[in-house]
């Protein structure tokens, strides 16, 4: 994509500033592939992707079936590795990272399957994408040592008061699985 005539610049770090569409607001992005490609022997999955995502911006990628937009997902969460191509995050190259460092910079993928533990309530889907930050070792966490608990309870309480300011009617609530900010218990709405 080109920069020239397009509004888009880069900061003296290299940041790329994208505009907002809507207020003309320059907005830093957030992630930039340029040329992205990814083979499997002979067959070309994904053929030079550019995309550039802007901070607090809502974007998509649509495309028909096949058209490798699982794939490029997999590359910008690491699973695969580009044939080709730049993908940035932040101005920082993410190219060759494992999954696991790509989280830690606050990059992960959901799946296509958004009822993953059905008999668990919103707010404890949440809670199961959030181990990743949570500072409990694997042993801790499979022995569920005091300080296992208390920083699973901390993390709860934190997304409840999120989840309750965000859905502030008895119905928004409910679906989001407690019955108030301070309630550590939750149910499911199903």
């Amino acid at each position: 994509m080109s920069e020239a005539g397009s509004g888009v610049g880069r900061r003296a770090s290299g940041e790329v500033e994208v505009p907002s569409p809507t207020s003309g607001v320059r907005r830093p992005t957030v992630l930039d592939a340029h040329g992205v490609t990814k083979q499997f022997g002979g067959l070309v999955a994904v053929n030079s992707v550019d995309l550039e995502i802007s901070e607090r911006s809502i974007s998509s990628l649509i495309g028909p079936n096949g058209a490798g937009k699982t794939t490029f997902f997999n590359i910008v969460a690491g699973l695969y590795k580009p044939t080709d191509g730049q993908l940035l995050y932040r101005g920082r190259s993410i190219v060759g990272l494992n999954p696991n460092e790509i989280t830690k910079l606050g990059i992960a993928r959901t799946f296509q399957n958004i009822r993953l533990f059905s008999a668990m309530s919103a707010l404890d889907n949440v809670l199961v994408g959030m181990h990743c930050r949570l500072t409990a070792s694997a042993l801790g966490a499979v022995l569920r040592t005091p300080g296992v608990m208390r920083e699973e309870r901390q993390q709860a309480g934190g997304c409840q008061g999120a989840c309750y300011a965000a859905q502030p009617t008895a119905a928004g609530r409910a679906d989001c699985g407690h019955e108030s900010p301070g309630d550590a218990r939750t149910h499911s709405t199903d």
